[in-house]
């Protein structure tokens, strides 16, 4: 129900029909009612949106890194929505209500470039990644590496993208802000102006000392 102010010629407030009424800064303004939300109540429905609600999480969390790594392949999908995606469709374990990320199986990042392996080791509240130099020329050489520590309890993430170079073979991580808590590891690559990267690969699992 509506009510006129002002007379038949006036403003009015509430609704009528698809329209509403109401003042703005002084002004009558009238705008269309918008379409009723449904409620999602189907089982399937409620498994999708906790599944999601996971992914969701966990890539606000690495936002910054995200927006960088995994490249937007249209207008309409954003890096987030790829991230998540992904997220969905390949890392979450569980039954439900008690899903859980299957960290070993996420992705931070998805290019072309090559992977490597990795050893991770914590000390003095920093964190190390080792893996063999593995480029085949001096523009592999030079690709960077990308570092992420993630403390599943704090809900944080702690990165940085450019850690060193491919060649050097190791790269450092200062994770003070994570001191007595486990973390899940990763590393990916990418070339010197960020246009491209490789998959992501989990590093492992560790205790920050």
């Amino acid at each position: 129900m509506a009510i006129i102010e002002n007379g038949i010629l006036g403003g009015f407030r509430g609704k009528v029909g698809t329209v509403v009424g109401a003042r703005h800064r002084g002004q009558d303004i009238m705008r269309s009612r918008g379409p009723r939300k449904r409620v999602n109540n189907s089982p399937k429905q409620r498994i999708q949106q906790v599944r999601f609600g996971l992914a969701v999480e966990f890539v606000r969390r690495l936002s910054g890194l995200v927006d960088i790594t995994y490249k937007p392949g249209d207008q309409i999908t954003t890096p987030g929505n790829k991230a998540v995606k992904e997220i969905v469709s390949n890392a979450i374990t569980g039954v439900y209500p008690d899903f859980k990320l299957d960290f070993p199986k996420v992705r931070i990042s998805r290019g072309s470039l090559q992977s490597a392996s990795a050893k991770t080791v914590a000390a003095a509240g920093k964190i190390t990644w080792t893996w063999e130099p593995n480029g085949i020329n001096e523009e592999q050489n030079l690709e960077q590496p990308v570092i992420v520590a993630y403390c599943p309890e704090k809900k944080q993430a702690l990165y940085k993208i450019n850690a060193s170079t491919r060649s050097n073979g190791t790269a450092i991580l200062d994770v003070t802000p994570f001191l007595g808590l486990t973390v899940v590891t990763y590393l990916c690559f990418t070339s010197p102006n960020q246009s491209k990267f490789s998959d992501s690969v989990f590093t492992g699992e560790l205790l920050v000392s």
